[in-house]
C-alpha cells in the first residue's frame, strides 16, 4: 500500500479514535455506576414521579376495601380484633355476595371470644382468602383456609430505599414441598377472573415463565430487569402499574359495615379486601405516593398495595392495560451505549460544523444539543411510561452530559475523518440491506411454512379450549340440576296436596316458577356454548300447539301478576292442533321474549299473539303438510333506541337501567335469535322509547298427523290413584317401583311422588343394592340414575337384560345434558328416559305408557284428549 492510499485511512482513524475512546470510557463508567446501583436513588425518584403523574382521580369500581381505622379500634377496644367481630364482619360482607373476600389480617392463633363462630364462618364462606407470611418470621394461615388452598401471601418486596415498587405475584415455599403460593392481591384477582370471566393463566413459554392472562402477557423480572440484581427478583415479581392511593378505591369502615350503613349491593360481584388503615397497627409501607418532589406524603396501608396488585391484574386481563416492562441487564448497557454514542457523535458533528463555518459557538451548540436531548429523553420516558415501558433516565442522561462535555475537549480536527466515517456507514448500510434481502429471500418459504404450522396449532388450541369449556359447563349443569330436582320435585308434590291454603299454594307456585327460571338460565348458558361449538341440533316431535302456548302463558301470567301487569294470550282458533316442532326450543324462545317484556314493563300490559299465515283450514282435514305460524310479543314498556336495538342480540349485552341489567344474564335474546334461525325464521323488532316494543317471528310448522293417538294426562283434575287394566292382574293390584339413586334427595322426591299415587316403592342407594333387591323383590318398574359409584345404571340395566328379563320396565333418569347418555341408555335396554329435574307430567305419561293402568281423578278418570 503506497503512502497516498495510507493517508486517508490514517486520517479517518485519527478522527474516529478520540470519539470512540471517549464513548467507550463514558459508556463503561456510566454502565458500571448503573450496574452497582449508584444511580438508583435518582432513578427511583423519577420513577415515583412518573407513577404519581400518570395516576388519575378515577375510582377503582371492581374492588371494595373494608378499612379498620383508629375509630374502629377505639370502638372494639382490642387489636387484633376479636374473632367474634371478624366473624360478624365476614357474615355481613358475604351477605352481599361478593366475588371474593381477601383478609389482610393474620389469623394464626385464636382471638377470643368467638373463635368457634369464626371457624364456622370459614367453613361457610367458600370464597374467603386468608393470609400467610413466608419471609422472615413465618406466620401460618388459618388451617381451614389452607386446606382449601384459599391463602394469599402478605409478603412485599422492598427496594433499597425501603419503598415498594414491585408486586409479588407468587413464590415457591421451600418448606412445603416447593408449593407455589400466590400473593394476596394476585390470589383474589385470579379467583375473580376465573369464577366471573372464566380466565386463567395460559402458559406461553414455561422456561421463561411467560404467561398470558386474558388480553395481556406477563413476564417476570429477570436478568437485572429495571436494574434489580438476580438475588432481588425471587419468586414471580412484576413492576407495579399502580392504580392509585387510598382515595382511588371504594373504602368503607368496619363500623359502617357492621352497622349496615352501606349500600345493599355495594360489594356484589366485587373483590372485597379487609385490612387495617390505622397507624397504630404499623401495617404501612413507603410507595411512590409516600413522597413527592415538593412535599412528603403518608405511607400507604398494606391492604391498598394488595388492592393495586389485584387492580393491575384485572385491568390487564379484561382491558389489556399494559404491564410495566423494563430493560434487562444487556438492554440497559445497550441503552447507555446508544445515548453515549449519540452524545459524542452529535457533539462531534456540531463541533465540526462550527469549525467548518468558522464560527466560535460550538460550546453553545453542544449545550443546546445536550439540553434538547435531555428534554427528549425525559419526555420520551414519561410518554413510554404511559404505554407500559419503564425507560431509564438517569444513566443515559449522565452519559449524554459526559459525552457532550467530553467532545468539547477533543478539538476541531475531524472534518476529513467524519466524511470518511459517513461514507463507511453508508457502505455498511448498503451491505447490510443487501444481506437482509438475500436472507429474506432464502428464508421466506420457511417462514410461510412455520406460520402455517402456528396457525394450525392455534386452531387446535382454540378447539381444545372450546371443548374444555363445554365439558366444564356440562359438569356444572349436572351439579346444579341435582339440587334443582329436589326443589322442583317437592314443589310438584306439595302442589298436589289439597290441604294447602291459597297463600301457601301461591308460595309453592312462586318457588316452582323460580326454580324453573333458574333451570332456564342454566339451559341458556349451555345452549350458548353449544351454538358456539356448532353442536346445537333441533329435536322435532309431535306436540299440541295450543297446549304448548297455554303452558307458556301460565308461566308468564304468574310473573305478570307479581308486577300487577295485564297479560293477554291471543291464540287464533285457526292454529293447527298438532304440529311437528322442537317443543322445548319453541317454548324457550317464547319464554325469553315474554320474560323480557315483563321485566321492562312497569305498568300496562303484555300480549302474546299466535296466528297462522295464510288461508288454510286445518280443521277441515285438508291435505296441508306445513303452515307458517307467526308469534308476536308486544308490551307497553320502556322501549328502546335504534342504538340499543343493534346490540340486544349480542351475547351478554343488556339494555335498560342497572336494576334491570342485574335481573338477567343477557343471553336470552342471543339464544332466541339463533334458535329461531335454526327453525327457519327471523326475529323482527319494532320499538319506540317510552311507548313499548314488539318482537315477532314467523316459522314453518309441519302438521303432525298422529297427535290424536297420543295419550295425554289430564291437567285439569287432581290424580288420586290408579286402577290396573291388565288382563292377568286384579284392578286393585299395587305396582312395585324400585327407585335407584346415590343421592338421598332424588330418591325421596321420586318415592314421595309415587307413593302419593298409590305405588309401593323401595329405595336403593347404588347399583349393587338395586341388583340385590331386584333378585329378591322382583319389582314391576325400576327408575334408576345412570351415574353412580360402584355399579352404575348402565351396568345394572345390562345385568337385568342379559338375564333375559324383558318384563320389568326400566326408566333411566339423569341430570346430565349429554344426549349420548340418553341414547346409550335406550340402546342397552331402558324403556324410557326421564331427565332431571323431574317433571311430574312427564313421569305420569311414561307410567301410563309402560304400565297397564288407568289414572283415577278426584271426580272422574280422564284419559286422552277431548
Amino acid at each position: 500500500m503506497n503512502s497516498d492510499m495510507q493517508r486517508p485511512v490514517l486520517t479517518s482513524w485519527q478522527a474516529i479514535q478520540p470519539i470512540g475512546l471517549l464513548s467507550f470510557t463514558v459508556a463503561v463508567l456510566t454502565g458500571v455506576a448503573n450496574h452497582f446501583g449508584l444511580l438508583n436513588l435518582i432513578e427511583w425518584a423519577i420513577y415515583d414521579q412518573w407513577v404519581r403523574s400518570h395516576t388519575s382521580d378515577q375510582i377503582e369500581d371492581q374492588i371494595v376495601v373494608v378499612a379498620i381505622d383508629e375509630q374502629d379500634l377505639q370502638t372494639i377496644g382490642d387489636w387484633p380484633i376479636p374473632d367474634q367481630d371478624l366473624a360478624a364482619l365476614l357474615t355481613q360482607i358475604q351477605a352481599q355476595r361478593p366475588s371474593v373476600i381477601g383478609m389482610n389480617l393474620y389469623r394464626d392463633i385464636p382471638e377470643e371470644p368467638g373463635h368457634q363462630d369464626l371457624l364456622q364462618v370459614y367453613r361457610m364462606v367458600p370464597n374467603l382468602i386468608g393470609l400467610e407470611r413466608l419471609a422472615g418470621e413465618r406466620i401460618a394461615p388459618p388451617p381451614i383456609l389452607a386446606d382449601r388452598d384459599n391463602v394469599g401471601l402478605s409478603d412485599f418486596v422492598l427496594d433499597g430505599d425501603r419503598t415498594i415498587r414491585r408486586g409479588l405475584l407468587s413464590a415457591i415455599d421451600a418448606q412445603a414441598n416447593r408449593t407455589l403460593k400466590y400473593g394476596l392481591g394476585a390470589k383474589v384477582a385470579l379467583h375473580h377472573l376465573e369464577h366471573h370471566h372464566n380466565l386463567t393463566f395460559e402458559v406461553i413459554d414455561l422456561e421463561q415463565n411467560r404467561f398470558k392472562l386474558g388480553k395481556t402477557e406477563f413476564v417476570p423480572l429477570r436478568n437485572r430487569a429495571a436494574g434489580y440484581p438476580q438475588d432481588d427478583v425471587g419468586g414471580y415479581q412484576i413492576l407495579l402499574n399502580w392504580w392509585g392511593n387510598t382515595h382511588n378505591f371504594i373504602t368503607v369502615s368496619l363500623h359502617d359495615v357492621l352497622q349496615g350503613r352501606i349500600e345493599a349491593d355495594l360489594m356484589r360481584d366485587r373483590i372485597v379486601l379487609i385490612g387495617s388503615t390505622a397507624r397504630s397497627t404499623n401495617d404501612f409501607f413507603n410507595t411512590p405516593y409516600s413522597r413527592s418532589l415538593l412535599r412528603s406524603g403518608q405511607p400507604t396501608p398494606g391492604v391498598i398495595i394488595h388492592a393495586n396488585v389485584a387492580s393491575q391484574l384485572l385491568h390487564s386481563a379484561l382491558e389489556g392495560r399494559p404491564p410495566l416492562r423494563a430493560f434487562i441487564g444487556i438492554g440497559q448497557w445497550l441503552w447507555i451505549a446508544t445515548w453515549t454514542v449519540w452524545s459524542t457523535s452529535g457533539s462531534g458533528i456540531l463541533a465540526h460544523y462550527s469549525q467548518q463555518k468558522q464560527q466560535r459557538r460550538s460550546e453553545m451548540l453542544i449545550l443546546g444539543f445536550i439540553l434538547l436531548n435531555l428534554a427528549s429523553l425525559v419526555g420520551g420516558s414519561y410518554l413510554a411510561f404511559g404505554q407500559g415501558y419503564v425507560i431509564p433516565v438517569t444513566a443515559p442522561s449522565l452519559a449524554l452530559i459526559l459525552g457532550g462535555l467530553g467532545m468539547l475537549n477533543i478539538g476541531h480536527h475531524q472534518h476529513l475523518a467524519q466524511a470518511h466515517r459517513t461514507l463507511a456507514q453508508q457502505h455498511e448500510s448498503l451491505v447490510a440491506a443487501h444481506a437482509l434481502v438475500v436472507q429474506y429471500s432464502a428464508t421466506l418459504e420457511a417462514k410461510v411454512e412455520e406460520r402455517t404450522q402456528e396457525l394450525a396449532q392455534a386452531k387446535q388450541l382454540a378447539e381444545d379450549i372450546s371443548e374444555a369449556k363445554s365439558e366444564f359447563l356440562a359438569h356444572m349443569s349436572h351439579e346444579l340440576r341435582t339440587p334443582l330436582n329436589g326443589i322442583l320435585g317437592y314443589t310438584q308434590i306439595l302442589r298436589r296436596r289439597g290441604e294447602l291454603s291459597p297463600k301457601q299454594s301461591k308460595g309453592i307456585e312462586v318457588i316452582h316458577q323460580s326454580g324453573k327460571h333458574l333451570l332456564n338460565l342454566i339451559n341458556d348458558i349451555l345452549d350458548l356454548a353449544k351454538i358456539e361449538a356448532r353442536k346445537l341440533e333441533l329435536v322435532p316431535q309431535s306436540v299440541l300447539l295450543p297446549e304448548l302456548i297455554e303452558d307458556v302463558a301460565q308461566v308468564i301470567r304468574v310473573r305478570a301478576e307479581q308486577k300487577r301487569l295485564q297479560f293477554h294470550c291471543l291464540a287464533s282458533p285457526d292454529l293447527p292442533r298438532g304440529v311437528y316442532v322442537d317443543a322445548q326450543r319453541l317454548r324457550q324462545v317464547l319464554l325469553n321474549l315474554l320474560s323480557n317484556a315483563v321485566k321492562f314493563t312497569h305498568c300496562g300490559q303484555v300480549t302474546l299473539t299466535a296466528t297462522p299465515v295464510g288461508d288454510a283450514d286445518f280443521r277441515a282435514g285438508m291435505d296441508v303438510k306445513c303452515v307458517p305460524v307467526r308469534f308476536t310479543v308486544q308490551d307497553s314498556g320502556v322501549g328502546m333506541t335504534p342504538e340499543q336495538i343493534e346490540k340486544i342480540f349480542l351475547p351478554f349485552e343488556q339494555v335498560g337501567g342497572r336494576r334491570q341489567q342485574a335481573q338477567g344474564t343477557g343471553l336470552g335474546l342471543a339464544l332466541s335469535r339463533q334458535l329461531v334461525e335454526k327453525m327457519g325464521g327471523e326475529i323482527q323488532v319494532q320499538s319506540e322509547v317510552d311507548q313499548g316494543s314488539q318482537f315477532g317471528f314467523e316459522i314453518p310448522l309441519a302438521i303432525a298427523q298422529d297427535w290424536q293417538a297420543d295419550l295425554q294426562v289430564s291437567q285439569q283434575e287432581q290424580i288420586v290413584g290408579y286402577i290396573c287394566t291388565g288382563d292377568t292382574i286384579p284392578e286393585d293390584y299395587q305396582y312395585k317401583v324400585l327407585v335407584v339413586d346415590d343421592r338421598p334427595v332424588n330418591r325421596m322426591v321420586m318415592a314421595d311422588l309415587l307413593e302419593s299415587l298409590g305405588f309401593e316403592t323401595a329405595e336403593a342407594e347404588d347399583g349393587e343394592d338395586a341388583w340385590n333387591q331386584y333378585q329378591n323383590e322382583r319389582p314391576d318398574l325400576i327408575v334408576t340414575d345412570l351415574i353412580m359409584p360402584e355399579l352404575d345404571g348402565f351396568e345394572l340395566t345390562q345385568r337385568i337384560r342379559e338375564r333375559g328379563d324383558d318384563q320389568v320396565v326400566i326408566i333411566a333418569s339423569s341430570a346430565s345434558v349429554h344426549q349420548t347418555e340418553q341414547a346409550h341408555s335406550l340402546d342397552i335396554g331402558c324403556n324410557d328416559f326421564l331427565p332431571k329435574p323431574i317433571e311430574a307430567k312427564t313421569l305420569l305419561s311414561q307410567l301410563q305408557q309402560h304400565l297397564a293402568l288407568e289414572w283415577q281423578y278426584e271426580s272422574t278418570a280422564l284419559v286422552g284428549e277431548e
